[in-house]
């Protein structure tokens, strides 16, 4: 299986990304029209696709003030499609993106049982949080 990243969500997406929030259990009630605002006022996105773009695997997006910090936000893979590197195809990117990786202090959060996979992808534990600090 080969995946692309795109850095927006056309309109064409816009229901398989409500899906995919309709499978966490934080983002369940989030509507059409809030997640279309969210994203005309996100820094960056990270989406991944098929080659053709038609089918939408995991998202994500991250508010920054490009230079002390950014804030990972919705880190979130189809159920159908998990434990494929999907999340981390997207963890990679976002950390390898030119101005993400020269900010001082990355940073998200997520449930306890997820710590783990963060913290193989450098993340730390700190003050309740994880987070990166350079």
């Amino acid at each position: 299986m080969k995946f692309k990243i795109i850095n927006a969500i056309p309109d064409e997406h816009i229901p398989q990304l409500m899906d995919l929030y309709q499978e966490g259990w934080w983002s369940q009630k989030r509507t059409e029209k809030d997640v279309k605002k969210m994203i005309s006022k996100t820094d960056f996105i990270f989406a991944v696709t098929d080659f053709e773009e038609k089918i939408l695997y995991g998202f994500s997006r991250v508010l920054s003030d490009h230079v002390y910090f950014a804030f990972i936000f919705d880190l979130i893979v189809s159920k159908h499609f998990r434990n494929k590197g999907i999340g981390s195809l997207i963890l990679e990117t976002i950390k390898n993106h030119p101005i993400i990786s020269n900010v001082e202090y990355l940073e998200l959060c997520c449930r306890k049982e997820l710590m783990p996979f963060y913290e193989q992808h450098g993340f730390k534990l700190s003050d309740g949080r994880m987070h990166i600090v350079k």
